[in-house]
């Protein structure tokens, strides 16, 4: 018997062992790993089958369920690393352990939209920006040789002479550029951590005359040290560091009441049960994403302010809440009501926009705050 014979027998092995595998195993609804839901098995009519639809949603079914599926992307990984590939799925293999997301290109007509309608939005309002600059910025020592990238410099000048004069864009660039050396993104997750969105509340303050909390006004607590974030979910590689997460609890005692657009309401803005979950430890920040939410704290000034954002303030927001007696806290992903009408009726008149560049560059969603009528 010859060489081809044995692989031929191997591979007939493999094709046949994997079907019987799959039976064998239950399907699952979500991937923690990828935090994601997993695609169900299609439906079987003759509609499905003429358009093409059955087949497209089969092919994704088994890709989802494939047996030992998170090992064969590890594996996968592994070998593209041994055979000298410096980026995975649009992830960057960066130094010290550094997983960056590739940012190589802006979307300027995108760009251009969103500026139009913040500047629109901004006539009768007293509106602020602040675009928090991604780890592919700052981090970029880390990035491996010749590595594509935006100027996010430059791309945040472009939007700093694009703006109505009435609103104070805050560009905390070059003072994240002054911190690079220090933890301020995590290692395996697109977000900056607890530290970079400290620094980004100085920044708010040194811009709105706000006397900041400085780092020994809190304590600084370690929630948790094993954060597997979204980056790591393209790539799945073996042996990776974990994050290490931690809040900032002022150490002057302030009363909270976190009210959530679901009728959830709590004494704290932060929910300690997404640490059972290495991929979402980041919710723990005011419980993800929502589609409005309301704080009261027991600052006594009457000051407002609503946060217009994405997820990149849910770390960020806690820092106001030593300043402000009321915060709202508006996703336009998940919220499709008319913003004016919400303003008015919570007497709103400071809008403070909060996204990362390359959120704000690709972001669709604030074509909602268009005033069109009820």
């Amino acid at each position: 018997m010859n060489k081809n014979y044995f692989l031929t027998k191997a591979f007939l092995i493999i094709i046949f062992s994997f079907p019987i595998l799959h039976l064998s195993f239950k399907d699952k609804e979500f991937s923690q790993i990828e935090n994601r839901p997993l695609e169900s098995f299609p439906k079987l009519t003759k509609e499905n089958i003429l358009s093409g639809e059955f087949s497209k949603k089969l092919n994704s079914y088994l890709e989802d369920h494939f047996p030992f599926r998170n090992n064969f992307i590890s594996l996968k990984s592994s070998f593209e690393i041994l055979m000298g590939r410096t980026d995975i799925n649009e992830i960057y293999l960066g130094d010290n352990n550094y997983l960056i997301e590739m940012f190589d290109k802006i979307d300027f007509e995108t760009t251009k939209r969103n500026v139009k309608l913040i500047n629109d939005f901004s006539k009768d309002k007293n509106v602020s920006l602040i675009l928090i600059p991604t780890s592919t910025e700052i981090l970029k020592g880390y990035l491996p040789e010749f590595s594509l990238k935006v100027d996010q410099k430059e791309y945040l000048n472009y939007i700093d002479n694009s703006l109505n004069e009435n609103i104070k864009f805050i560009n905390p660039i070059y003072f994240l550029n002054s911190k690079k050396d220090k933890y301020i993104y995590y290692k395996t997750d697109h977000h900056y951590t607890t530290l970079g969105a400290y620094y980004c509340y100085l920044e708010f303050c040194k811009n709105f005359n706000i006397t900041p909390y400085f780092l020994e006004d809190f304590n600084i607590k370690e929630v948790s040290k094993d954060f597997l974030g979204s980056l790591f979910s393209k790539v799945i590689i073996p042996h990776q560091k974990r994050d290490v997460v931690n809040i900032f609890e002022p150490k002057k005692e302030n009363k909270l009441k976190v009210y959530y657009s679901n009728g959830k309401v709590s004494n704290s803005l932060y929910e300690f049960s997404h640490l059972n979950n290495p991929r979402n430890i980041y919710n723990i920040f005011l419980d993800n994403n929502h589609p409005t939410i309301k704080i009261t704290t027991s600052v006594n000034n009457n000051k407002k302010i609503c946060v217009i954002k994405d997820s990149y303030a849910n770390s960020f927001i806690p820092f106001l809440s030593n300043h402000f007696e009321e915060i709202h806290v508006i996703d336009l992903r998940f919220y499709s009501s008319n913003i004016s009408n919400y303003l008015k009726e919570n007497d709103l008149k400071d809008i403070l926009f909060y996204y990362n560049v390359k959120n704000f560059s690709e972001d669709n969603y604030l074509i909602f705050i268009e005033n069109k009528g009820d």
